[in-house]
């Protein structure tokens, strides 16, 4: 196994044989460093290239085999879909090269970088972190000024989110409002961890006092709620070893649930919790802000031009399906409304946002309504399979693409023969032909899908 040091050593390699080939791209001379247009992606599992693989931590990422690439030549790259994503096609429609992985060996960042990892396994404030990186390598080649032309002209293409509220409502399928309040306190507590925002910026967005940590010594009384939130290497961390579990935090929640019920009786108990409820729409527009508040940082870089892709319709993924057969044919409307609550603040906080940071420019790509209107009117848009995904098993084929079984390590699930012919190509991932669509949509769609600028927009501005 690899200790630390190592590991640490292992990426510091990787880095500076990568960045060395910045040095030749089309900033590598300085009369033409102002007419560079880079594209930066900053994702989950949505947008991620590839960059799991090479993070040298011990575990595989299933996007690594076989089903995985099976329309790239049976060529898996850790892209979790069957070929292309969205950025890679953005990319090739801005006549550049597809966006590498930042961390596979020996990548040309010469028309630009992808930042992106599945399930948060690099977080918000890594992927950020290795953009300053890329922007100081640029920097140390043609000099500040020269370097933050470069990325004051290049375009930020951002997914993030989804997999937040999926993720709560794929372990807790029956989870009451209360404890979706709760959960929604530990997302954005979670965020400030990334984001080096305080927690009482928290408590302020949502008029309550500070929260005490659950598990401080002391008598608390609770009155104004508890903090469960255990810092992690993600947004929300539910695998990692030293951590508290999302399902030990909502344990927390229940023994407080009982303490109120003991201290106030059960009818006065159940005010309290169901009064909570009007805290959801103050934590989603919380996580929103914390995650808005962290733009600063690359608009201090010098980014101007943001794309972000909104969170989809959740409920109507096929895992969400796999995990709770009474849905049939149905979206899970649990998991759509957080999404839809999410993106509603998302435009309102990205508006202010263009009149508080001079010259920057957005964009907002309904994915909610372009991937659900897909999924709905599958024939329109030339697909035949709609609420299925072409791999895996279980009801729509909803989990486990790629898996074996254990005794004997034979395959355990279902692959289509046609993947072009569905929008899912697993449980919670898009075809390439779903992607190219998507893309398309991004790239050049409508003010009523992209805006207020598309993407096509922005790299010609």
């Amino acid at each position: 196994m690899a200790t630390p040091t190592n590991f640490l050593l292992c990426v510091m390699i990787i880095f500076a044989a990568t960045l060395m080939n910045i040095i030749d791209g089309c900033y590598g001379a300085n009369d033409q460093i102002t007419q560079c247009k880079l594209l930066f992606v900053i994702g989950d599992s949505l947008f991620d290239p590839g960059n799991n693989q090479y993070l040298m931590n011990g575990s595989k990422s299933p996007a690594t085999s076989y089903p995985y690439g099976i329309s790239m030549h049976n060529h898996s790259t850790g892209r979790l879909s069957d070929g292309l994503i969205v950025p890679d096609f953005i990319g090739l429609f801005a006549n550049k090269k597809v966006p590498p992985p930042f961390l596979k060996p020996g990548a040309n960042f010469s028309d630009g970088v992808n930042f992106a990892s599945a399930g948060a396994r690099m977080n918000l404030k890594i992927q950020l972190s290795n953009l300053d990186k890329v922007a100081k390598s640029i920097a140390e080649k043609v000099g500040h000024e020269e370097a933050k032309k470069v990325l004051m002209r290049s375009v930020y293409l951002i997914s993030l989110g989804g997999n937040d509220y999926f993720g709560f409502n794929t372990d807790n399928p029956n989870a009451t409002q209360s404890e979706r309040i709760v959960y929604m306190r530990m997302v954005a507590a979670n965020l400030t961890n990334g984001f080096k925002v305080r927690s009482y910026s928290i408590c302020k967005v949502a008029y309550t006092a500070s929260l005490p940590p659950y598990l401080q010594p002391g008598t608390h009384r609770f009155t104004d709620g508890a903090n469960f939130a255990s810092a992690g290497a993600g947004v929300l961390v539910e695998t990692h070893p030293g951590t508290i579990q999302l399902r030990l935090q909502l344990s927390y929640f229940k023994a407080v649930k009982v303490s109120l019920k003991q201290k106030l009786g059960d009818e006065e108990a159940k005010n309290v919790l169901n009064d909570a409820r009007l805290l959801i729409l103050y934590m989603i527009k919380a996580c929103i802000l914390i995650s808005i508040n962290h733009l600063q940082e690359i608009y201090d870089l010098g980014e101007r031009k943001i794309a972000f892709q909104n969170a989809g319709p959740l409920g109507c993924l096929p895992a969400m399906k796999n995990l709770d057969p009474k849905l049939g044919s149905a979206c899970a409307e649990e998991s759509s409304s957080l999404a839809r609550l999410h993106n509603r603040y998302l435009y309102v906080v990205l508006k202010k946002l263009e009149n508080q940071l001079p010259g920057c420019k957005y964009s907002i790509f309904d994915y909610y309504n372009a991937l659900g209107d897909r999924v709905n009117n599958p024939s329109k848009y030339g697909f035949k399979k709609e609420k299925a995904a072409c791999c895996g098993s279980g009801a729509y084929r909803g989990g486990n693409c790629g898996g074996t079984t254990i005794t004997n390590g034979t395959k355990s699930y279902q692959l289509c023969s046609k993947p072009g012919e569905y929008v899912w190509f697993d449980g919670g991932h898009t075809t390439e032909t779903a992607n190219f669509q998507l893309a398309k949509l991004l790239w050049s769609g409508e003010p009523k899908i992209t805006g207020p600028y598309n993407m096509n927009q922005l790299f010609s501005l």
